[in-house]
């Protein structure tokens, strides 16, 4: 998925919504939420449980789609989103090198539009993934974008969202291939081979750090 963190403007205001959300009941416990969720819940999950919080969510219409960005053949027609929020490192880890934020969004009805998170009876689906190096204890504005049912009735609420760790070097390899990387006749004059192609040849394009 396309994801970035940035700063950005001309955002959205979005439905007022409780602070803290909500398992489905018998579904929690001392590490975090683990059951389906409602689809009352509110923007966040917060607790010591949470790897990385995700808040001040916001988001704006973008025109078109990016032209990289996957938007599935089913259950359309799409138009897409840029979220921003801010990502706070809540866990073990003295550092993230790339975040998995989960999440819904829920229009005016109350229905889940999300093309990666249809379905609200489950405990969260993901929705981006993005390298990010965020220290224990602070925290970073994230950018990404998400593709919507386009008849969704605006506007759209968050439920849920949280952030978990990933591996930066495990996550490049879903990165969107480009048009050089698809077909060398579209690379420019002079190109380099493209870096995970090339480590492919070397033999180093399976390893990775944590």
């Amino acid at each position: 998925m396309r994801a970035s963190y940035s700063h950005s403007a001309a955002l959205l205001p979005l439905l007022a919504s409780p602070d803290l959300a909500f398992a489905v009941e018998g579904q929690n416990n001392d590490i975090g939420f683990t059951g389906a969720l409602r689809n009352d819940i509110g923007p966040s999950i917060l607790g010591s449980g949470v790897e990385v919080l995700i808040s001040e969510q916001s988001y704006k219409e973008l025109p078109a789609c990016p032209s990289d960005f996957f938007v599935p053949a089913k259950g359309g027609p799409w138009s897409c989103l840029e979220i921003t929020c801010v990502a706070t490192n809540n866990g073990r880890r003295k550092s993230t090198t790339a975040v998995e934020v989960f999440g819904f969004l829920f229009d005016a009805e109350g229905f889940a539009a999300a093309s990666t998170a249809l379905d609200p009876t489950t405990k969260g689906s993901p929705l981006a993934s993005i390298p990010v190096n965020i220290p224990k204890g602070e925290s970073k504005k994230l950018t990404f974008t998400v593709a919507v049912q386009a008849r969704s009735p605006r506007p759209f609420r968050f439920g849920g969202f949280k952030g978990v760790y990933r591996n930066a070097g495990i996550e490049k390899t879903f990165n969107t291939f480009d048009p050089c990387e698809i077909d060398s006749s579209k690379c420019e004059d002079g190109e380099d081979q493209p870096e995970n192609a090339a480590a492919g040849f070397l033999g180093t394009g399976f390893r990775y750090t944590k």
